[in-house]
């Protein structure tokens, strides 16, 4: 899903910011799977 809104923004205009963001939120949530599993 997050990869559709990257190539969504690619597409229309390219906004590295936004990018930035969602991959952010991308690797927190990928944190937080693996403190999840770990723990």
């Amino acid at each position: 899903m997050v990869a559709n809104i990257y190539f969504y923004c690619l597409s229309t205009q390219p906004h590295l910011l936004i990018y930035r963001e969602l991959l952010t939120i991308n690797n927190s949530l990928y944190a937080i799977r693996n403190k999840e599993q770990y723990s």
